[in-house]
């Protein structure tokens, strides 16, 4: 898959605009949304943390740190889990 199908896919699934996506926006549901987004980026393709940064226009570090937090906390965020699955299902993962 390439990053674009994977936004395209969350922001539809998760009723929310790719403008929120890459603004400087910290709101709950934008920054679920990026984590999911660079998660499912980093999960299914060679993508660089620089190349994912640039998606979300975010730098490396600052995707070290989501990928980090995301993982985390799928290991005890059930719904969380839930929502990655329904997404991961719908690429066709």
């Amino acid at each position: 898959y390439n990053p674009k199908d994977i936004i395209d896919t969350v922001c539809q699934k998760l009723n929310i605009s790719e403008r929120i996506i890459v603004a400087r926006s910290r709101h709950r549901e934008a920054v679920r949304a990026r984590n999911i987004i660079m998660y499912l980026i980093k999960k299914y393709t060679d993508s660089s943390l620089g190349e994912i940064g640039k998606y979300v226009h975010r730098d490396h570090a600052t995707v070290a740190h989501s990928l980090n937090m995301i993982e985390a906390q799928m290991g005890y965020d059930a719904v969380l889990r839930q929502e990655v699955s329904q997404i991961e299902r719908h690429l066709g993962r």
